[in-house]
Order: structure tokens, then C-alpha cells, then sequence
């Protein structure tokens, strides 16, 4: 554009803009001016809520606790806080025992609640109702919350108190919701004490995102304002106090009452029936510290130990008579007479008693190195020089109860593997630098092209605790160019340490021998079933090939197609169909690196194939073969099915790949 053009063009929008101020009264838009705060009359709406409670009160006049709050968008700008659902607050007072230093909270709100099965009667407590929402700032969001309910005239002023709210906002047809409390002591002053034993980012790393009671109930500081020991469902007669209630869900079918033929559950809202009894805590319920970390008094769980809170794991024991409890009848809570908070391993201190044999420190983690692998061209038994170590010890391989070299590839696509028991012949070693040599009795297959992968395995027994465990060290897996120029390593689409924060701790099967998903994924692949386990009266086989495997089984209960067997060793069946997931499982980056899960799919990726005798019985496409493990209602298999050209192969990404109406980024939003 000439220079001249230019300032005419520039001319012509002055111009327009002046007429426009001048007899419309049109404004730019600007920035809010520097200091105002009043955001929203500036930017759109965002989405989200955020529920901040700022103070509290309780007037002597009245004795109707007070509560300042904020609401807010996620981008800060003020919310109408009587366009919002499910806007809703509660008060508990936390009262402490002198002689055992135990808190407890209790609520000033109480419903009477009577079960049509039993007609019994219960409190449970509960949130006001009847209260008034006051604005005091409406473009900030600011308001004030005053309860219907009254105080008693003798409520104690001195203890410590905690407001709890909740809000929902239904925003562009999506729920968002919040959580907050606040803690005062209504005489005023410092706070004399408080309960701290969990973080809601603890429950969170197994839950991806705790929302229960209809979504609306995300904080465990919220929570345990009503799931207090003076609320009982009276369909059962099971407390919902929170300590007790969550030990007892998190152990779930490992209760001994349960064990002993009588389900746990809790009746809710509307008759809905909770069964408990069928859940699997994903690891050793021994690690206390999945939960009691992380907080300022996350060791109260040792500190202070009580008859609620151990009774609700062990919960055969009697503490009124003292059936099966060697310390006798004690009603007192005075546990730590016996139960110091910490001792030797497998002692009578409650460290000490959740000692787990695994991760005892009489034990010594192996330690597996692939040093190199040579003859490894397509018709060749490659040689693979490793070493294991023991702390600062060399072993052989004749110290483990087992050691195992898995070799497989090409990693594009694992559709070849063996392994073998590094024993006999065909090993040696360990020399002078620990080196042990082993070399595969099998030959790789002529047609071998690309990388290949060897991993290896291995445990030492032991005893601990006069009981048998294994030492066991990482699977190591090491790359080994066959054709290629160089080891192109095997595309990373999940982690072990994502199983392992989020819910496993140590995952570790197959007799605690495989624990790195990089290493399960060489036999784990689209060619593998479950045929050599499986009863001939119990075929056709299921494939587990990893991402169906994987999928299916977190699917678990809410599958379709029922029930989801699979044998593995000694013909043994695993019936995975009641596994409850304890996430959103649409939160993918659980378990998946990065954007993996989304389409396309990496080159060279295979049709997962089910034989039976040899004979192909079952083939799947690769988008098809991971959509459907979890979406497995047969009308979804036939959308699949139908998208899917016998000549040109699978349509999926056309819709659901990113950017796409139905890419699978939207499809599987998480909750907000």
C-alpha cells in the first residue's frame, strides 16, 4: 500500500468512528482504567465457579452464623450468586477429647431421616435452609449468607467452628461446582487447634477428580462437616462417620465382615443402595500414606489411633467385649498404652503393624542392567550380557528363585517374542565385574526387520516376618537394531510411574516379576490371547493385546458385554467385569503420556487379532480395536464396523480426530 492510500484509508476510519461517537454515541472498546477491578463489564463470562469464604460470624443477638463469601468465574469476574444452583452452607463445631486428644466435629444442623425398609429412625446432619443471600458487591462478586438455623443459647463460643459451602454454576450447558470452608473460633482469637489428616490431592490422584453426591461435593474438608458420628442411615444401621465410612469403603471386600458373608453398604439419597463389598482397593491397604500425607496432622492416624478408625478396617474385632482383640475390653480410646505410634517392623505399634512384607527394610531392591546385546540379525540367537546387583553385591543368577530374558519386536509393532529362563547351557557368569552372559536358544525369525526389544525379570525369595516374599527389581528393556541403522525405541503411549502415582503404588503381576509397562507391552501385543490358559469349555479366548486389556479391565463394571474373563496362570479365572474404576476415566492423561490417545494413531500400529487353534477368528482394526474395549455397546461396534472400508481401512479420525465435531479431546472432557 502507497504511502498515499495509506493516509487516506487512515482518514476515512477517523472519519467513520467520529460520526459514529457523534450521533450514536458509540464507544471503543479499552481496557478497564488502571485500578478497577470491575472486570466483568470489560470481558465476557468464563466459565467455572469458585466459592471463596472470606469471614465469618455469629452475633450474639441471634446467634444465626454469618458467612462472607466471593463467587467468581475462572477468569474473576463477579457472579450473581441467586442465579446459581445448589448454592448451600453448613456450620460444625470441632470439639476436642482432653483425654485422648482426639477431634471430632459436630454439626448444629440435624435432619431426622426414617428408613421405609427398617422404620427406623436417624439424624444425619445436613446444610440451612431458609437463609438469606445479601449482595454487597455484586460487579466483585461479594455477598453475605445469613443461616436460618439459630445456635443453641449454650453453645460454646471458645471452640473452634468451620463454615462449609457449595455452589454450583450451569454454565453453556455444563455443571461447574465448588467447595470451601472457613475456620474461626467465635469468641475470637487464634484457633486452638484444628483437624488436618488428609489432602483432598491425595484422594484425588486415585479419583482424578472426588465429586460425589451428584457431582456437587469435591472438598473433604466440606465432607467431613456432616459425615460426623452423629449421623447413622437407618436403612442399615452403618454410621456414615467419615473416618469409619472410608476405611470401610477403601477396604471393601477384604473386610472381614464381608469376608464372613455381610455386605457392606450404605442406602442414600432416594433409595439408592451403595454396595461396597466388591471393591478392591489398587493396592496393599497397608500403605496408610496413600491417604494420611501431605497435611499438617497426617500422623494422627499413628499418633492417635482409635477404636472408630482402626474398628473400621478390622472390623471383626470387639472393643466393648474384646472378642479377638489381645489388649482385651477397652472403651476408653487409650490405644497408644499398646499401640506406640512407632517400633520395629510387624510390632504392635500402628506403624509397625502396617508394616508391608514388600517393602520391609529387611529387603534390598535388585537391581537389573542390560550391559549389550550382540547377534542379533534376522536368523541369529542373540547374546545378552547383563548384570544384577544387590545393593553393593553382584549375584548370579542361581541367588534368584527366578531370572527371565524376554526378547521381542520389531517395536513399531511387537508381533514376534519369546522368552527364556536364563538358566543352564546356555548362560554364564557372573565374571569378575558381575557380567552374565546368556544366549537365546531360539533363533529370531529370518523375516526380522526394524528394532527389537530385551527385557529382563527376575525375583529373590525370602523370608520376612516368617513369611515368604520376593525381592524384585524394575524391568529393564533395552533396544537392539536388527535391520535399522540405529535402536529406534518402542513409542512411549502409557508410563508405569502414571500407574504408579495415580493409584498402584508398585504395580507389579505375574508373581511380581513384570512391573514396567514397557516391558508388558512386548507380549502384550495384537497377536496375544489368553488361548493357552483358557479351559477348551471356556473358548473362544480373549485377546490381551495391552490397550484392550488395559481398557476393558478399567472399564471394568460398566461394560456393555458381561462378564470379562480372562485366564492367566494355572488355568486361573480373572473375572475383571466388577472392577470399579475410581476416576473419570474420560481423564485419559491418567494413565497416557501426552497427547497419545488421540487420532490418528501412530504409523505402523496393527490390527489386534484373535486365533483360536491357528485359525484367525476375530481381527480389529487399530482405532476400533482401543474405542471399543471401552465402548463396547454393540451399537457402538457396529458404528465402527460401518465406518470401516474392507479396501481402505478405518474413517475414524474424519470426526473424531482433532478439531474435528466429535474429536476424541471433546468427547472425553473430563468433569469441570
Amino acid at each position: 500500500m502507497t504511502t498515499k492510500r495509506f493516509l487516506n484509508y487512515f482518514g476515512v476510519t477517523i472519519l467513520f468512528g467520529l460520526v459514529l461517537t457523534t450521533f450514536y454515541g458509540f464507544k471503543w472498546p479499552q481496557d478497564p482504567p488502571p485500578g478497577d477491578i470491575n472486570a466483568k463489564h470489560f470481558f465476557e463470562p468464563a466459565p467455572g465457579v469458585i466459592l471463596k469464604l472470606t469471614g465469618a460470624t455469629i452475633p450474639d443477638s441471634t446467634r444465626t452464623p454469618v458467612v462472607s463469601f466471593t463467587l467468581t468465574d475462572n477468569n474473576g469476574n463477579g457472579l450473581d450468586a441467586t442465579k446459581l444452583s445448589n448454592l448451600r452452607f453448613t456450620i460444625a463445631a470441632l470439639i476436642l477429647d482432653p483425654n485422648t486428644g482426639l477431634t471430632s466435629y459436630s454439626s448444629y444442623i440435624l435432619t431426622k431421616v426414617t428408613s421405609p425398609i427398617t422404620g427406623a429412625t436417624a439424624n444425619q446432619p445436613t446444610t440451612d435452609t431458609g437463609g438469606t443471600t445479601t449482595t454487597i458487591d455484586e460487579d466483585t462478586g461479594k455477598f453475605q449468607y445469613t443461616f436460618k438455623t439459630a445456635l443453641p443459647a449454650n453453645y460454646n463460643r471458645s471452640l473452634p467452628h468451620t463454615v462449609g459451602g457449595q455452589a454450583r454454576r450451569v454454565y453453556q450447558e455444563k455443571n461447574y461446582d465448588d467447595n470451601d470452608t472457613f475456620d474461626f473460633v467465635p469468641a475470637g482469637g487464634a484457633l486452638p487447634y484444628k483437624r488436618e489428616v488428609v489432602n483432598i490431592d491425595n484422594c484425588n490422584e486415585c479419583h482424578n477428580l472426588l465429586a460425589l453426591h451428584g457431582g456437587g461435593r469435591r472438598e473433604y474438608k466440606y465432607c467431613r462437616l456432616c459425615h460426623t458420628d452423629q449421623g447413622t442411615d437407618p436403612d442399615t444401621g452403618n454410621t456414615i462417620d467419615f473416618k469409619v465410612m472410608i476405611h470401610k469403603i477403601h477396604r471393601g471386600e477384604n473386610l472381614p465382615s464381608v469376608k464372613a458373608g455381610t455386605p457392606y453398604q450404605i442406602i442414600g439419597f432416594r433409595q439408592s443402595v451403595h454396595d461396597y463389598s466388591e471393591v478392591v482397593f489398587p493396592q496393599d491397604i497397608r500403605n496408610c500414606t496413600k491417604c494420611h500425607r501431605n497435611a499438617d496432622q497426617a500422623d494422627n492416624y499413628t499418633d492417635r489411633p482409635s477404636a472408630a478408625a482402626c474398628g473400621a478396617c478390622h472390623d471383626d474385632l470387639n472393643f466393648t467385649t474384646g472378642e479377638k482383640h489381645p489388649g482385651g475390653a477397652r472403651t476408653d480410646d487409650q490405644c497408644t498404652f499398646c499401640h506406640e505410634s512407632d517400633g520395629d517392623e510387624f510390632d504392635l505399634s500402628v506403624a509397625g503393624a502396617h508394616t508391608i512384607p514388600e517393602k520391609s527394610k529387611q529387603l534390598t531392591k535388585l537391581e537389573f542392567e542390560i550391559v549389550s546385546i550382540t547377534n542379533a540379525k534376522p536368523g541369529q540367537n542373540p547374546t545378552v550380557v547383563f548384570k544384577i546387583k544387590r545393593g553393593t553385591q553382584n549375584l548370579g543368577t542361581a541367588d534368584l528363585a527366578t531370572v527371565g530374558l524376554t526378547i521381542g519386536g520389531p517395536t513399531t509393532e511387537y508381533s514376534w517374542w519369546v522368552r527364556e529362563a536364563v538358566t543352564g547351557q546356555n548362560s554364564s557368569g557372573p565374571d569378575g565385574q558381575g557380567n552374565i552372559s546368556y544366549t537365546f536358544s531360539k533363533a529370531l525369525p529370518g523375516t526380522a526387520s526394524g528394532t527389537y526389544a530385551v527385557g529382563i525379570e527376575g525375583r529373590k525369595s525370602t523370608k520376612v516376618n516368617g513369611k515368604e516374599v520376593f525381592e524384585t527389581g524394575d524391568n529393564v528393556v533395552k533396544y537392539v537394531a536388527i535391520t535399522d541403522p540405529s535402536p529406534q525405541a518402542r513409542r512411549t503411549v502409557v508410563a508405569t510411574k502414571n500407574c504408579n502415582n495415580a493409584c498402584h503404588d508398585r504395580l507389579e503381576l505375574h508373581g511380581r516379576l513384570r512391573n514396567n509397562t514397557e516391558y508388558c507391552v512386548i507380549c502384550h501385543n495384537p497377536d496375544q490371547t489368553d488361548e493357552g490358559r483358557r479351559p477348551a469349555d471356556k473358548m473362544p479366548p480373549e485377546s490381551v493385546h495391552y490397550k484392550v486389556l488395559v481398557h476393558r479391565l478399567h472399564t471394568g463394571e460398566e461394560l456393555a458385554q458381561k462378564p470379562f474373563i480372562v485366564y492367566g496362570f494355572g488355568n486361573t479365572p480373572h473375572e475383571y467385569s466388577k472392577v470399579v474404576f475410581p476416576g473419570d476415566r474420560r481423564q485419559c492423561n491418567t494413565c497416557h503420556e501426552g497427547n497419545s490417545y488421540l487420532l490418528p494413531l501412530s504409523s505402523g500400529v496393527r490390527d489386534t487379532v484373535v486365533t483360536q487353534s491357528g485359525r484367525e477368528i476375530v481381527r480389529v482394526k487399530p482405532t476400533t480395536a482401543v474405542c471399543i474395549a471401552c465402548h463396547d455397546a454393540i451399537d457402538t461396534i457396529a458404528h465402527a464396523d460401518l465406518m470401516t472400508s474392507s479396501r481402505y481401512g478405518e474413517s475414524c479420525r474424519v470426526c473424531h480426530g482433532e478439531g474435528m465435531e466429535f474429536a476424541v479431546s471433546k468427547e472425553h472432557e473430563p468433569l469441570p
